[in-house]
């Protein structure tokens, strides 16, 4: 089994950061969260330009079955965990403090890039209605009115958001993997305006920025042909696409010409290494070798300008 290294972008709302997420999810470092039917345990330490983290699922069941083979067929035995153990998956993951992308760790049945994001966001969604409480109660009681609160509120306007980076022959794999698709948006360099009001303006600019929106009438396969149709013709520099994923998640994808896997490893080879605890997930090889690749591509992961 493969484990891979994917690239991933966060982007906070208003009013906080992902400094202030990060350090939020660090204060709650190894409490159990129930998301998506597991409970799972993110662990958050300071690496420098980086936040890295460790998240742990663990899986509740308590037998597995270990299999051999013989000349003539396959027998399966039904053995135990050891008493008092659970079964666990695990995610390392990397994020740049300051431009919010980084790697994510990734292998077959473990947690995977869009339902990480969305335990992030209830992470900062947690958090962002804290501070919302927080200054609602320092007003004096006659100041608690609804108006100030949607004042307040209107501070932490937003809420996390996310995508994965991909390159473009995956970029439509994953587009028509999609149950339905609600936006698609594209940076070209060379697009012949053709109204006549933009014509002046498309001479002088060296991009054209597009947007469209879809509604659920229309045809999913329809629009991601329309949408592969439209990077393979024009190689645009950057594009994304909003839709929602097979298990009904929220879900964002982001073309880029830098890779979608910054490595591979075999499982075993990396499992084989895992000895430490949580609170040693930092200095652990596997979180040094993650670091060593992002440090690797400063322009991808460190640059302000990397699209």
């Amino acid at each position: 089994m493969k484990i891979r290294l994917f690239g991933l972008e966060l982007h906070a709302g208003t009013g906080l950061t992902l400094t202030d997420l990060f350090l939020y999810m660090k204060s709650n470092s190894g409490a159990a969260v129930n998301f998506h039917g597991y409970d799972r345990m993110i662990y958050i330490d300071d690496l420098g330009e980086y936040y890295g983290g460790l998240l742990v699922t663990i899986k509740d069941q308590k037998k597995f079955l270990e299999v051999t083979q013989s000349s003539s067929s396959l027998q399966f035995v039904p053995r135990d965990v050891t008493a008092g153990s659970h079964l666990a998956d695990f995610n390392f993951f990397l994020i740049h403090k300051n431009t919010g992308r980084g790697i994510y760790q990734f292998y077959h049945n473990s947690c995977s890039v869009n339902p990480f994001g969305h335990l992030c966001k209830k992470f900062y969604d947690d958090m962002k209605t804290g501070k919302i409480d927080q200054q609602f109660n320092a007003l004096d009681k006659k100041a608690q009115t609804e108006k100030n609160k949607a004042s307040i509120r209107k501070q932490f306007a937003g809420t996390l958001t996310w995508s994965q980076i991909v390159r473009p022959e995956n970029f439509d794999a994953l587009v028509a993997s999609l149950s339905s698709i609600n936006l698609f948006s594209v940076n070209i360099s060379s697009l012949q305006e053709n109204e006549p009001v933009f014509r002046p303006l498309a001479l002088l600019s060296k991009k054209v920025f597009r947007e469209f929106k879809f509604s659920g009438s229309l045809s999913n396969q329809s629009i991601a042909s329309h949408i592969k149709n439209i990077v393979r013709s024009f190689t645009p520099e950057s594009a994304r696409v909003e839709g929602i994923d097979a298990d009904g998640l929220e879900q964002i994808i982001k073309l880029t010409n830098n890779p979608d896997s910054f490595g591979e490893f075999e499982y075993d080879d990396v499992t084989e290494k895992m000895t430490f605890t949580s609170n040693e997930f930092a200095s652990s090889w596997f979180m040094k070798e993650i670091l060593r690749i992002a440090n690797s591509k400063p322009a991808m992961f460190s640059s302000e300008t990397a699209d």
